[in-house]
């Protein structure tokens, strides 16, 4: 179980490159962390989050960019675990 977490970490991984590459204008500098989270009867999903930014609406303004270039993007918290 353990390796399939890390081979689906991986992925989220090998994922910040792809966007980097479709997005890296848009995205700049920013670094990323991937957190995993657990969702009950769902199972253990990582999350891929792109940041810090400096304030809430900063955020919302970089999803609305990334979601008109039809990428997902939600706002959240960074090193929360």
């Amino acid at each position: 179980r353990r390796q399939r977490q890390m081979c689906i970490r991986d992925r989220a991984e090998s994922g910040w490159l792809q966007i980097k590459r479709a997005h890296g204008k848009v995205l700049g500098a920013l670094d990323h962390e991937v957190s995993k989270v657990r969702l009950g009867s769902k199972g253990t999903y990582y999350r891929l989050k792109v940041g810090p930014l400096p304030s809430v609406t900063q955020a919302k303004s970089l999803c609305s960019q990334l979601k008109k270039r039809r990428q997902f993007c939600d706002t959240t918290v960074m090193n929360d675990g």
